[in-house]
This record gives C-alpha cells, structure tokens and sequence, in this order.
C-alpha cells in the first residue's frame, strides 16, 4: 500500500521518544520529595538547567557570561509558559506584535486573551528590527512582541547579535513585553563560534520585560512529557509564581523536572541533531540533483537547527494547488496558515508579495529515505501543474 509522507506536522519521530526507565529507577532509588507539593522554584532543577545551557551554548556568551540559575522556572511546556505570560503579565485585549510568518498555533493562544495582533516582516536575518522601529517611531503601540529568535518556525531564520541588542534597547524604549519562543535554540548544528548569544543575554536589568521560553519537546523529542521552563529576571518571576495555579498547587512540574536531571540530555539531543542535519542535507541534495536550478522549489534560508524549511514555490502557483495536486503522496504546511486571518501589519506597506508563496516541511518526522521521496514527489506534482498553466494560457 502507498505511503502517504506527512512533512507537514513538526512532531517528532516516534523512534527517538526518550528511555527513562533507568532515570527514574536513579530518582526513585534518591527517596526525595518529588511526588508531593513543592515550590514553583526548584533549585536543583535550575542548578542542573543553568549548567545544561551553558554547555550547549555560543563559545561567546560561555566566555562572558555566567548564566544565572535564579532565572527559572519550571512550566508544562512553551505553549503553557506563553498563556502563562499572557494571562500574568501581559493582559488582555492587548496589541501583540508577530514575525510574518510566524508558528501558526500561537494565534489561538493570543486569541484566548482577546488580543489584536500585528505583523512584522523577517527576512535573512529574522525579524526585520528596522520596520519594527519604523512603526513605533510613526506612533503605533504594541504591548509585547512574540518572536522566535533562532531557526524561526516557519523561517528557519535566527536574529542576529545586532538585532538583538536593539530589540532590547526598543523594549525599554517603547515599554513592550518581550515573547521569546527559544523552542530550537538547543537544536543547534551552527558552527559553534557563530551562534549568537542567547536573547537572555541582552535582558539582564533587573526591570527588563522579558520572557523565555523553552521546552524538552523538540530537545528531548518527547513533547509528552509536557516539562519546560521560562527564563525572566527575577522581578518577572515574581509576579508569575503569585497566579492563582502557583499559589494552590505548587511548583508545575516537580516530578518531571527531577527526572530530567537523572537523565543524558546531551546525548540524545547530539543524536537527534545529527540525524536532523542529515535530513536537510538529504533534501538539498534531492533539490540540486531533481532541480539545480531552483525553478520548482527554492530554500530560503538553509537550516542549521530547528525542525521547518521554508520553500518558494514558482511565481504565481498557489500552495493549494498543489496540496491538492499531491494529496495522495506527501502533505506540507501552506505559507497561509504562518499569518494570522486578517493579516494586520505593523508597517504601512503590505506583509505580501502576491507572486510570492511558500510551503513549509518539517525534516524532524520522517525518516531520510520518506524524506527523499517526499520531495521528489513535490517536485514531480510541481511540474506537471507548471506543464497544466503553460499549456491553459
């Protein structure tokens, strides 16, 4: 029987789910007190997380930064963190500023908060600060700016160190909330002496309003586990473990963020970063060998971490098309579904060129071998709808 190839969904392949049984016979056998209630700080959790980090990150930022284990807390994952921030921080019916395009689920997240939401452009180097500045300098307000600063989902695109220092200098200017989905920061294969600092890096005033947020979803490839953390300073935490939830039930994840700590995250997260960076390497030679030229599909940015590429389908072909085209053999995700209904720009010129669509693939999912098929076959059904409007005109 046929095998339909799934690159849409950004899930993780089911082989690389996580074997815990030997770290939780290690915190069993420790007698501690994980199965109670427990405060929404966890020390040793963030001991052993400030360390993690620091291990996985820039050459840079191990050299001239300390990274600061008071930081943290625990959460059940980036989508909670961000409701979390959300309902505690940033409040409702607020403007809340987006990269275009952007991760497609966190619409509904804003939209439980009543919020209208604007757009801003990215380009190479992620979001595009510039336009950013442009429209609060003309006047316009936003109440926080959601943002993935490094191998964007849909993008693959990371912001960069200058960037990144004048995000936080407009955070402060303007006195907007700072959204970082740090989601594919630790899934990283950038030469280490090139990756940027971690956007934290540049919020370290006591008063800054920043919020990181991360998970071991995507690092663990086990998003059932529902464990993840946000990074703010301190007077940020502060009003985060005084919600209502906090208060009644404790920390959110005391079992879970023991467990971890029991657990070799750096080899399993090695091993799916060389599995990932094969995958891309496998669709850009199935691009150059099937289509050299670029004609059919076109990578935007080549990933070096993260979990999406995002391809320019030929002027004028509307990713519909050919989802309906390929809908026995391979899926993908349509550019339209990464903008939020209703698409609102921060700046007055338009977020679209009309000609100008694209399609996202996940290459965490799938083997290479389905991977390669994949592709292959949107190329052959790309094809013959370019063969179609040639000969219809």
């Amino acid at each position: 029987m046929k095998r339909m190839i799934d690159l849409r969904t950004g899930h993780p392949n089911g082989k690389h789910h996580p074997l815990l049984s030997s770290a939780c016979e290690k915190l069993a056998r420790a007698g501690g007190n994980e199965l109670n209630y427990n405060p929404p700080i966890d020390e040793r959790f963030n001991n052993w997380l400030a360390a993690f980090i620091q291990t996985r990150s820039s050459a840079a930022e191990e050299e001239s930064h300390k990274i600061d284990t008071s930081r943290f807390i625990a959460t059940n994952g980036v989508s909670h963190g961000l409701d979390l921030a959300m309902r505690t921080l940033v409040g409702r019916r607020r403007v809340v500023c987006t990269e275009s395009p952007t991760y497609f689920l966190a619409f509904s997240i804003f939209a439980d908060h009543d919020s209208e939401i604007v757009t801003v452009p990215v380009d190479e180097n992620g979001l595009c600060i510039d336009e950013l500045e442009h429209g609060l300098r003309d006047g316009r307000k936003i109440d926080a700016l959601y943002l993935i600063p490094r191998h964007g989902n849909p993008s693959g695109t990371t912001l960069s160190a200058e960037r990144r220092k004048k995000l936080a200098a407009l955070s402060r200017e303007y006195d907007f909330w700072i959204l970082a989905d740090e989601t594919y920061d630790l899934l990283d294969w950038t030469p280490h002496k090139c990756r940027p600092k971690r956007l934290a890096y540049y919020f370290d005033r006591p008063t800054d309003k920043f919020v990181g947020l991360n998970s071991f979803s995507k690092i663990l490839a086990a998003p059932g586990l529902r464990l993840g953390w946000i990074e703010a300073p301190l007077s940020v935490l502060d009003k985060l473990i005084q919600n209502g939830v906090v208060r009644s039930g404790g920390g959110y994840a005391p079992f879970l963020s023991s467990l971890i700590t029991q657990f070799d995250v750096h080899t399993h997260l090695d091993a799916l970063i060389c599995e990932y960076r094969n995958n891309v390497n496998a669709i850009i030679q199935e691009l150059q060998e099937h289509d050299p030229k670029g004609e059919l599909l076109s990578v935007t940015s080549t990933p070096t971490g993260g979990y999406f590429m995002w391809l320019r389908l030929p002027p004028g072909m509307h990713p519909d098309s050919l989802l309906d085209a390929a809908k026995h053999d391979v899926t993908f995700l349509p550019d339209y579904r990464c903008h939020p209904a209703g698409e609102s720009s921060f700046v007055s010129k338009s977020v679209n060129d009309n000609e100008q669509r694209f399609i996202r693939i996940c290459f965490a999912m799938q083997d290479e071998p389905y991977i390669r098929q994949g592709i292959r076959s949107l190329l052959k059904h790309i094809r013959s709808l370019l063969v179609v409007s040639t000969t219809t005109k």
